[in-house]
């Protein structure tokens, strides 16, 4: 969380990585609220900062439950096209809820939400830096110029999900830099009944993945 960035010796990334790191030793439990719940009491909270989280973990099969606190976000596409959006989690605009130091707000006080996925559906999950800075229409362009360009028809779908991610990634950061950009962050701001203009220019994390089934493994 940026905004701690103000105060000497607080340090948002350690909370940050230790958070994730306790989520992966307890992924063997079943939802991805029950994983947050065991990690956040692991941490120590003596040092000054805060993150926000967001785990998922596909089960059943086909089952992918989601668990969010704060404003990252995570989209699905079926054949290039938005099926599901994850809902922000936050107290108002641009104030994400968030774990650490305060304790203010609990694991407990996450979305959480579940969706069907089916073989070749492509999830995305990024930071506020992403979803802040650019549209899902040009989101959807990326994803089918990557799947449907002759150039790219020889990639293994690793290779495509890293060129997604850097795709949108760079786009995301290119419009966060710019002042005169419509962004979507500047349409919330309206919302609110704020004034602002342009791109907001944020930490850019993306993770990008596509289904398959088990014979493609």
């Amino acid at each position: 969380v940026g905004g701690w960035s103000k105060y000497p010796g607080a340090n948002s990334a350690k909370y940050s990585r230790d958070l994730m790191n306790y989520c992966d030793q307890n992924s063997n439990l079943l939802t991805p609220l029950e994983i947050l719940k065991k990690a956040y009491h692991q941490l120590d909270f003596k040092g000054l900062g805060s993150t926000t989280a967001l785990i998922c973990k596909l089960h059943d099969n086909n089952k992918l439950s989601i668990c969010n606190i704060g404003d990252s976000g995570l989209s699905i596409y079926r054949k290039n096209q938005l099926m599901f959006i994850m809902k922000e989690c936050t107290h108002g605009f641009n104030f994400p809820k968030q774990l650490g130091c305060t304790q203010r707000d609990l694991p407990e006080d996450s979305v959480t939400d579940e969706f069907i996925v089916e073989d070749g559906d492509l999830i995305l999950a990024g930071t506020d830096g992403v979803w802040d800075n650019i549209w899902n229409e040009d989101i959807e362009k990326i994803i089918d110029d990557v799947f449907n360009k002759n150039e790219n028809k020889n990639l293994s779908k690793e290779m495509k999900m890293k060129i997604i991610s850097e795709k949108i990634c760079q786009e995301a950061q290119n419009n966060g830099k710019n002042p005169n950009y419509y962004s979507p962050f500047e349409q919330d701001a309206h919302n609110y009944g704020l004034h602002f203009r342009g791109g907001k220019l944020d930490d850019t994390t993306i993770i990008s993945s596509i289904v398959v089934n088990d014979n493609e493994k």
